[in-house]
């Protein structure tokens, strides 16, 4: 499977301590199976849309650290798509499970002078039954990040993704062969 991604993302901050945002992924999915066949999906994908509340440090002028709660949910936009002969991709093909997932989290992000921050979260998502009957295993996100900003319009910033889901339910059964972790730097 490989996947390329673009994100396409907005938000809006009515009050110091309110967030809304909405993310929009355009993605390219190939896979090719064991006896070589090639199926490839193109367009939009999941939409995530997210509210964030800041509990702790947004009534500061400049707050050494901000604690937020974060929820959301992604929707089932992305299309089934579908081959020449006008049958369904395979489930890795397609731009997305097909399903709602709440999403709950929190996040703390601090600030060291006026170069230097960091950026931790942990986010918890539970799917509901989405295309071909499969319901994703619950999972849990954890990124920390660092940025430099030498100067007011430039940043650099890097960190570590680490993802774990549970066993998926496809159809009624459990099926762990669905479950594992991931991470990246």
């Amino acid at each position: 499977l490989r996947e390329l991604r673009l994100d396409v993302s907005a938000s809006w901050s009515p009050t110091p301590w309110l967030t809304f945002a909405a993310n929009v992924p355009v993605q390219l999915r190939e896979q090719l199976a064991v006896n070589l066949a090639r199926q490839t999906g193109v367009g939009w994908g999941e939409v995530d849309v997210s509210s964030r509340v800041v509990v702790h440090g947004s009534g500061q002028l400049r707050p050494k650290a901000l604690i937020s709660v974060i929820a959301g949910v992604r929707l089932p936009t992305a299309l089934t798509l579908l081959d020449q002969e006008r049958r369904p991709l395979d489930m890795d093909a397609q731009l997305g499970a097909g399903a709602v997932s709440p999403q709950l989290g929190v996040a703390w992000s601090g600030f060291f002078g006026d170069r230097w921050s960091a950026m931790a979260s942990l986010m918890g998502e539970v799917p509901f039954e989405g295309r071909y009957g499969m319901r994703m295993g619950p999972s849990a996100v954890l990124v920390g990040l660092t940025q430099f900003q030498p100067v007011r319009w430039f940043g650099v910033r890097g960190g570590v993704d680490v993802r774990g889901e549970l066993e998926s339910v496809v159809n009624g059964q459990t099926d762990a062969r669905l479950a594992g972790g991931l991470g990246s730097v």
